[in-house]
């Protein structure tokens, strides 16, 4: 960042045996834990591994750099949280440009299951020897949850002579870790050179770009090893390769379904120009029942099934549906292979297959894709200039849920019957929106005749684009049905970095209302299919009315709700006396860091609410000069686990994020 830096509050680092000379820390083997941050870097791990000891906790600041000299580990058993900005981010790689100055990469081991890495750049890690110890290139995650998110993984391998280098950017066992938004470039192994899930695992793997990854076994991409099974849900995997006698240029599919009843879902992925040297350049499904829908799998070469190659059990197939399998390459199968040694047999319908397919709905007719903004697979259609529309045009199963996203080229949404093949992100990208929502006093109890309640709501866009939304509110009833919505208001437009906060709403629940236990529930989108963000929380009706509210009014009319107008949704703007960039990590288990900038010289006040609106801490009441600040918030043994809201005023402005405590 080019800006000149001040750090208001900085902890120093309490457990670190370093030596700094300059803007360089050198750091020992043995235990490190506190805070490290620009100032100290680059930190350079020398003559052994570095470990975060379970009791103890590492946070390491936007813009540190991280470099190892040798094979030495970061090992992870407390908590780790290394989260850097997009225009900022935390690099950890070898120190000099040689083979033997890679490091061996991270072990996260029974570590805090709230370590995250975001905005990280882990490149140049190098998993040898024997098994189980060369599992793992650049990160190796077992018994524990990581979150990892915006992160190029890069370069980095796994191999040894009996092929069990697993998981060349990452492997793991025993693990729901949550892998989104990040680069999987150049990585090598045996098996699953991007990620590879191994035992008893079952991640979420979400808008990842899988690229240039290359195996030695199976899994150019990704592969699902025995007894664990995957989300795999908008992933882009282009030109990986299977050099090995098993396959799978992108995907390896191989839980044991019939075994161990592990199957994995395979949703809206892009699988593009993908090789193998034996089996199945797109997807290899061995003796697994997944669900493999909406993808686009196509140009994949492979000795057998250029797209797909399934060998599995008759009575276990795979369900392949809503697909494009088309333009794929091989001297045997070209499109979709399925081997007769063990009878196999896969259920495939309502997909477009060149050279035809028996199935349900399936069809056997150009897809006539288009290029567009983010890729060349979109669909022709004439709504969006092309001259045709494309076949796969709602050709999907008419039962098939809504895939949220587009096959046009102008951005349209996908609607009526789900095209077939990948869908593209909406034009305003899920997850730039957050809301957060309150009551004003917990519990919550209904009389029997019926009452009400006070909450406070928050929408913010932290995205970097204007966005026009739908705003709702919902009740989830006693029986599990949604009533509502309560509250709409359509199409509301809030520019990047603005923020809606509304307080002291009342809603009023009748007396006819079922007994029971509900959620009320604030939805931001398209309403009704796309939900971008939502929040809620619980109230409960105690029993003693019937459905006839009282004097006699129906149910639907006493769901009223006051201090809502339309004129009371103020649309702020982001102020120019600041920038607000949140808390750093989030979610935390103890201490958190709050990051913002200020162009001028102001009086800055920065307070932590909880969830009922209870000021909890004051970081910051006084003068500030001009620059970026970072004001750090350690949460007591007394202050409980939930979502804290965290109020900065400068200048007359507001802002206010909001953090998760997980202890």
């Amino acid at each position: 960042m080019n800006r000149i830096k001040y750090f208001l509050v900085i902890l120093t680092v309490s457990a670190l045996s370093s030596i700094a000379f300059a803007d360089t820390t050198y750091v020992e083997p043995g235990a490190v834990s506190g805070v490290w941050t620009p100032d100290g870097s680059p930190y350079i791990v020398h003559e052994g591994d570095i470990i975060v000891e379970e009791s103890d906790a590492l946070t390491i600041m936007p813009g540190v750099e991280v470099r190892f000299t040798g094979m030495y580990k970061f090992i992870v058993e407390g908590r780790l949280n290394a989260d850097g900005f997009e225009e900022d981010s935390i690099i950890f790689t070898r120190h000099y440009p040689t083979e033997e100055s890679k490091w061996r990469g991270f072990r996260f081991d029974n570590a805090n299951d709230s370590s995250s890495l975001s905005w990280c750049r882990i490149e140049y890690a190098k998993g040898t020897g024997a098994y189980p110890e060369v599992r793992g290139g650049g990160i190796w995650i077992s018994n524990c949850m990581v979150w990892i998110r915006h992160c190029l993984i890069a370069h980095n391998y796994t191999h040894n002579a009996n092929l069990n280098g697993s998981g060349g950017g990452i492997f793991m066992e025993e693990s729901n870790s949550i892998i989104e938004s990040c680069h999987f470039i150049r990585n090598q192994a045996d098996n699953g050179g991007g990620i590879n899930a191994g035992w008893g695992s079952s991640p979420t793997i979400q808008f990842n770009l899988f690229e240039g990854n290359e195996v030695f076994s199976s899994g150019g991409g990704i592969y699902v090893a025995a007894n664990a099974e995957a989300y795999l849900f908008r992933n882009t995997f282009q030109n990986n390769h299977s050099g090995g006698i098993f396959g799978g240029g992108a995907i390896m599919l191989w839980s044991a379904t019939w075994l161990y009843g592990t199957t994995s879902e395979v949703s809206n992925n892009l699988i593009i120009d993908n090789t193998a040297a034996s089996s199945g350049g797109g997807i290899y499904s061995r003796y697994d029942g997944s669900e493999i829908y909406n993808n686009t799998i196509a140009g994949n070469s492979a000795g057998s099934g250029g797209g797909i190659y399934v060998l599995t059990f008759p009575d276990l197939p795979p369900t392949v549906y809503n697909c494009i399998v088309w333009g794929n390459s091989a001297p045997t199968g070209f499109q979709i292979y399925l081997d007769p040694s063990a009878g196999s047999v896969a259920n495939v319908s309502y997909c477009d297959v060149q050279g035809g397919w028996p199935g349900a709905g399936n069809i056997n007719q150009d897809p006539y894709f288009a290029a567009g903004a983010n890729g060349s697979y979109y669909l022709g259609q004439e709504a969006s200039g092309q001259l045709y529309d494309s076949p796969c045009v709602d050709a999907g199963d008419p039962s098939s849920a809504m895939i949220i996203g587009t096959t046009r080229t102008d951005g349209v949404l996908d609607e009526g019957v789900v095209d077939m093949g990948y869908h593209y992100p909406p034009g305003e990208t899920p997850g730039w929106l957050v809301v957060a929502i309150n009551p004003n006093f917990t519990p919550i109890q209904i009389p029997p005749n019926g009452g009400g309640f006070q909450f406070e709501i928050w929408i913010a866009n932290i995205g970097g684009n204007w966005m026009q939304f739908d705003l709702w509110t919902s009740v989830v009833m006693p029986d599990s049905s949604i009533y509502g919505p309560i509250v709409i208001r359509e199409d509301v437009g809030l520019q990047a970095g603005a923020n809606i906060y509304r307080q002291n709403i009342q809603q009023w629940v009748p007396g006819a209302a079922p007994a029971g236990s509900y959620t009320y529930t604030a939805n931001v989108g398209d309403y009704p299919d796309y939900v971008i963000d939502s929040d809620s929380f619980p109230f409960e009706k105690l029993p003693g009315m019937d459905m006839q509210g009282a004097g006699g009014r129906k149910f639907d009319a006493d769901w009223e709700v006051n201090g809502w107008e339309d004129k009371g949704l103020e649309l702020g703007s982001q102020p120019a006396e600041f920038e607000f960039n949140g808390t750093h990590p989030n979610p935390f288990n103890s201490m958190t860091a709050v990051s913002f900038f200020i162009t001028r010289e102001a009086d800055v006040s920065l307070i932590v609410y909880n969830s009922l609106g209870k000021r909890v801490a004051v970081l910051q009441d006084g003068f500030l000069p001009a620059g970026e600040h970072w004001l750090t918030w350690e949460a007591g043994g007394n202050i409980a686990s939930g979502l804290y809201f965290f109020e900065l005023k400068a200048g007359g402005k507001i802002e206010v994020g909001k953090g998760l405590l997980v202890k």
